[in-house]
C-alpha cells in the first residue's frame, strides 16, 4: 500500500504541476512558439526572393557575357578586315569552304 500511495501522490503532484504550468505559462510558451515560427516563415520567403534575384543576375551576366563576346568577335574580325592581310584571309576563308564541300 505504500507504493500505491506514492505513485498517487506522484501523479497527483504530476497533475497539479501540470495545470499550474498551464495557467500561467501556457500563453507565453504560445506566444515564443508563434513569434519563432513568424520568424521561420520570413526566412523562408527571404530565402525565395534572395533565390529569385540570384537567378536573374545570372541570367543578366549569362546575356552581357555572350553579348560581350559576340561584339569582341565582330570587332577581331573588322580588325582582320581591314588589315593588310586582307586577301590573305579571303583565300584561307575559300580554301576551308572549298574543303568543307
Amino acid at each position: 500500500m505504500d507504493l500505491l500511495a506514492q505513485i498517487a501522490t506522484t501523479v497527483v503532484g504530476f497533475f497539479l504541476l501540470v495545470l499550474v504550468l498551464r495557467r500561467f505559462f501556457w500563453r507565453s510558451v504560445l506566444a515564443l512558439l508563434d513569434e519563432r515560427r513568424s520568424r521561420i516563415e520570413q526566412g523562408l520567403r527571404d530565402v525565395e526572393q534572395a533565390k529569385r534575384q540570384a537567378e536573374q543576375a545570372q541570367a543578366e551576366y549569362a546575356r552581357r557575357l555572350a553579348a560581350g563576346y559576340a561584339q569582341q568577335a565582330y570587332a577581331e574580325l573588322d580588325a582582320l578586315r581591314a588589315s593588310p592581310w586582307r586577301e590573305q584571309l579571303r583565300a584561307l576563308t575559300a580554301l576551308a569552304v572549298d574543303r568543307g564541300s
